[in-house]
């Protein structure tokens, strides 16, 4: 890769010092062919050559925002859904988003983050029937600690 790159810098400073024109004649002349036949396949290279894309990740909150506004029946739920999941009172470890995609027979992939799996998990979200949206949707009565927040509360030996 180092010794590509070189070449790179190479030709340019050829092209710099002597000319396109110039470096052609001098390759044409080498190869033994005419200067349009190297110009040729300079042109058939410059086809070849694959673009180079820069991925342009799109934010997955955005992402999530712009599939709440294709299933408008469904947007109030989906909107609350997504602050509680923000806030972390929806589906608060990567676990459970683990589990609720298994209780629902979907496949999650290979995740590493809650955030990853935003947009998969609001996908089937959008799937599900009005009255499940409506019960997920619900803010928890009581207070429910996450798993560290239990820890804690042993360590701390708090009662409730």
């Amino acid at each position: 890769m180092i010794s590509q790159t070189l070449l790179d810098y190479e030709i340019l400073l050829l092209l710099a010092k002597h000319g396109e024109k110039d470096l052609v004649s001098a390759i044409a002349r080498n190869l033994g062919l005419s200067t349009d036949e190297v110009e040729k396949r300079l042109q058939q290279l410059r086809e070849l050559k694959p673009k180079s894309r820069s991925r342009n990740r799109i934010d997955p909150y955005k992402r999530v925002e712009s599939l709440i506004g294709e299933h408008p029946e469904r947007a109030n739920y989906l909107e609350a859904l997504f602050q509680r999941f923000r806030n972390k009172t929806f589906l608060p470890e990567l676990r459970d988003v683990r589990r609720f995609f298994h209780e629902h027979s979907a496949a999650l992939g290979h995740v590493k983050s809650r955030s990853a799996a935003i947009v998969g998990l609001f996908k089937l979200l959008a799937t599900l029937d009005l009255g499940e949206l409506a019960d997920l949707s619900q803010e928890p009565e009581g207070m429910e600690y996450s798993s560290l927040g239990i820890l804690s509360k042993e360590i701390m030996r708090h009662t409730e």
